[in-house]
């Protein structure tokens, strides 16, 4: 109820992660639409929705073009691992793609970056794969996780919300050095 009466009184965009980040929980269509008819705008960024098993009947990209106060975007970035080209793309009501592009640097993104947007894209196989690796892997880990007494939030993703009890600081360098694991810390969330 809280959230709702602050929404009453919202100037500008509401952002938010579908699935939201860091607890990998999903929003279902009806609610981020519900949401919709009470902001000025809405933003959706949906970068780790096409990693999640059937995560696109929760997406609201078809409906992006009709709601002139919705944006959705997406990144190539999260389900093609191509962190250092950062593409992605914003799915609008066109006049609102056009102010936008009249703002935007005359460049948004590189030749190389194009091109391999465009083939990433046309490898639907390669979604399918991801997705059933999350949806296996997932499982997997969480398993692994509450096995050494970790608290561990329901996902839909291929990302975790944990807790433990104590610090937590040398276990995550041992992870990043040994294995290449980055753990985010969520003091600041």
């Amino acid at each position: 109820e809280a959230f709702r009466s602050q929404l009453a009184h919202l100037q500008g965009p509401l952002w938010l992660t579908n699935p939201h980040n860091p607890t990998g929980q999903l929003w279902s269509q009806e609610s981020l639409l519900a949401l919709l008819e009470r902001v000025p705008l809405l933003v959706v960024d949906e970068a780790f929705l096409p990693l999640v098993p059937g995560g696109e009947q929760h997406s609201l990209v078809q409906l992006a073009s009709q709601h002139p106060r919705l944006v959705v975007i997406r990144s190539l970035t999260k389900l093609f691992g191509i962190a250092g080209l950062r593409l992605g793309y914003a799915i609008a009501e066109p006049q609102r793609l056009q102010r936008w592009s009249q703002w935007r640097d005359p460049w948004p993104v590189n030749g190389l970056a194009a091109a391999a947007g465009e083939r990433l894209m046309a490898d639907a196989a390669w979604t399918k794969k991801v997705q059933a690796w999350v949806a296996t892997e997932r499982p997997w880990l969480v398993d692994q996780l509450v096995r050494r007494g970790w608290q561990v939030s329901p996902s839909s993703c291929n990302f975790l919300l944990v807790q433990r009890g104590h610090a937590l600081e040398n276990w995550r360098q041992r992870l990043e050095q040994q294995h290449r694991i980055l753990v985010r810390d969520c003091r600041s969330f």
